[in-house]
Order: structure tokens, then sequence, then C-alpha cells
């Protein structure tokens, strides 16, 4: 390659660092979710300086935001081109943005789940300041509580799936919010061992299944058949896991 042809490509690669530059810049100006991502993968990174993270753990906390990150991208971009073919209303165009959509929201749950394994530790405990339910819940692995979690939203959705025929987080059978809520006020109550704990606990479980009945989102039976789910799971995984 001679010195005349180099000279001929640099400015192609400023070009192409430019077009990249300015596709970043119209995702954080136009799309409201991607400024929100952001701010929080900042307000992540700078909690993380206080927590001494390895190297190896703050490697996979910057893969877990970069995957939010571009999932979102990819997202947007799908978006525009759907937009473009069609602007009519077509069944496969939806099935593209809700694929989109997904993708955006399972990396953004792996992430949640990643940051509680890596920032729940002694130093977070010593910032929040020690109680008597807080030592009961260092105790246990914070790998069965992220578990729990990610199985309860996983089997819910996967059961809403096998029942509606066109199946929404909002409504349906059964109810994701009150399946996590009740997961939650479980775990709690196996941390704790306190009744009054689980009685609070259970108290603002069964507030998300009221309001979810009263604003018209769920019957009473799907906030059963998610509480039910919740609870069961966690009392069986924390069974087998601790």
């Amino acid at each position: 390659m001679s010195a005349g042809d180099t000279e001929k490509d640099r400015p192609n690669i400023i070009r192409s660092f430019d077009f990249a530059l300015k596709g970043l810049v119209y995702a954080l100006r136009t799309e409201r979710n991607m400024r929100i991502h952001v701010i929080s993968a900042v307000l992540v990174l700078i909690l993380s300086l206080f927590l001494r993270l390895t190297r190896l753990e703050l490697a996979v906390l910057i893969l877990v935001i970069a995957l939010v990150l571009i999932t979102e991208i990819l997202n947007t971009a799908s978006e525009l081109l759907v937009n473009m073919v069609t602007e009519e209303h077509h069944p496969i165009a939806k099935i593209i943005k809700d694929l989109s959509a997904g993708s955006v929201l399972f990396a953004s749950i792996c992430a949640v789940l990643t940051g509680y394994l890596l920032f729940i530790r002694k130093e977070t405990l010593e910032l929040l300041g020690r109680s008597l339910v807080i030592e009961r819940i260092a105790e246990y692995p914070p790998h069965v509580a992220a578990a729990v979690i990610f199985l309860v939203i996983f089997i819910s959705v996967a059961i809403k799936t096998l029942k509606e025929k066109r199946p929404a987080i909002e409504g349906g059978m059964p109810s994701i919010h009150t399946a996590v809520a009740f997961a939650l006020a479980s775990m709690v109550f196996i941390a704790s061992a306190s009744v009054y704990v689980f009685i609070l606990a259970l108290a603002l479980a069964a507030m998300v299944a009221q309001a979810r009945i009263s604003a018209g989102i769920h019957t009473l039976w799907e906030v059963i058949a998610g509480a039910l789910i919740g609870t069961a799971l966690t009392a069986l995984i924390f069974q087998l896991a601790v």
C-alpha cells in the first residue's frame, strides 16, 4: 500500500467515526429510554467506585451496561427501518418491533440481576447500616434471591404466553407484578424469620394485588395465581439452594 493510499483512507476512517457519533447523538436526543439507560449507567459506574470491585467484576458490569445500550440502539434502528418500509399497520412489522423491545427488556433484567449480584456485598451493607434484618439477609447467597426473581418472572411470562392468545405485560393470567411482590414477601420472611416482619411484607404484597384488581388490570383469580407462583417458587428454590 502506498503512502497516497494511506492518506486517502484516513478521511474515510474519520468519517466513519463521525457517522457513528452522530448515530449515538441521535439516539440520545430522540429516545427517552436511551437517556434513562445512560443516566442509570453513569450512576451505577459511580457507585461501583465505592464498592472496591475487582477488575473482573468491573468488566462484567461494563459488559452488561453495554449490552443494554446496544440493544436499545438496535431497537431504535429496527423501528426506524420498519417505519421507513411501511407506514401501514402490518402484523409482521409489529412482531419485529415487539422482538426488538423484548431484547431490550431481557437485557435490562439481566443487567439488574448482575448489578444485584455485584453490589450486595459487605461494603454495601456497611453503607446501609447494620440491622437485624440486613444481617440475616446477608447470610444468604445473593445469587439465590436473583435466581428467584428471574425464575418467577420467566415462568409467569411463559404461563401467560401459553394461556393468552395475545399476551401482554398488563393483564392476563397470571399477574406478574403480584408474583414478584409475593416472592419478595416470602424472601423477607425467610431472611428475617420474624412473623411480624412477614405480616408487614405480606400486607405490602397484598396491596400490590389489590391495586391490580382495582385498576381493572387483573381479576381475582389472576392475582391469586400470581401469589401462588411467587410464594411456591421462592419456598422451593430456597429449600433446594440454601
